[in-house]
């Protein structure tokens, strides 16, 4: 009778746990995805990783070996500033997208890494922004993007 008893134990165990397996995978398969935060510049998309803490900002795009060139960064500032830029930690180079009120105000093109040994460069802007895009060095040019274009963000909340 006892051995009857821990046979059923098991059992039950074993049903239980295959059926809480089937829950969370169910979950997990069916759970929705983040959809990605894009923007839009004359009709180029743009898949960003948007940084809106200090943190976040200080490391920017450091580090990072490659940029495809549907991807970029996009900085958020709670309001307009001369912002500036530098390469530290840079291995790529990049274009520099200053936008405030999402209309470019200032382009920086072809922002090189710094070199070995180098100091890293620092771009100090023109005019004010609330934003900074991110790209692979000659998206802006391949595009044709002029200032007084226009910028629209999908997926985020400001």
């Amino acid at each position: 009778m006892r051995d009857q008893r821990i046979f059923i134990k098991r059992n039950q165990l074993r049903w239980g746990l295959w059926v809480l397996f089937l829950v969370l995978a169910g979950l997990f398969i069916f759970w929705p995805k983040p959809v990605p935060t894009r923007v839009i510049i004359n009709g180029q998309q743009i898949k960003v990783q948007v940084v809106d803490t200090e943190e976040a900002r200080n490391k920017g795009l450091g580090g990072r070996a490659s940029l495809a060139e549907d991807e970029g960064m996009l900085f958020v500032f709670d309001q307009p500033d001369y912002y500036i830029f530098w390469m530290k930690d840079m291995l790529i180079p990049i274009d520099i997208v200053y936008l405030e009120k999402n209309k470019i105000v200032e382009l920086v093109k072809n922002m090189p890494p710094p070199k070995p040994g180098e100091s890293p460069a620092v771009y100090r802007p023109l005019n004010r922004a609330d934003m900074v895009l991110e790209v692979k060095a000659g998206l802006s040019e391949k595009c044709g993007w002029e200032i007084g274009d226009g910028m629209e963000i999908i997926n985020y909340q400001l």
